[in-house]
């Protein structure tokens, strides 16, 4: 984050570069994948994606962006 200049919210508000993993993973923890069945068909959605956590998905990478895409 420091890097690309980058900040998320930590616990106590507060804008920072240097987030804990235990925070980062915090933040993903409300992050959840609903599949339904409509007709035969699989439709997978990610719920949960706020501004924060797609930054952070950003900074991770291509995979990581897909993965929760």
């Amino acid at each position: 984050m420091e890097e690309a200049k980058e900040a998320i919210r930590n616990q106590v508000k507060k804008k920072t570069q240097t987030p804990t993993m235990k925070w980062v993973f915090f933040l993903f923890r409300r992050i959840t994948e609903l599949v339904i069945e409509i007709d035969g068909k699989r439709i997978k959605k990610v719920l949960n994606l706020d501004e924060e956590t797609i930054k952070v998905l950003k900074l991770m990478g291509e995979k990581y962006e897909k993965y929760y895409a």
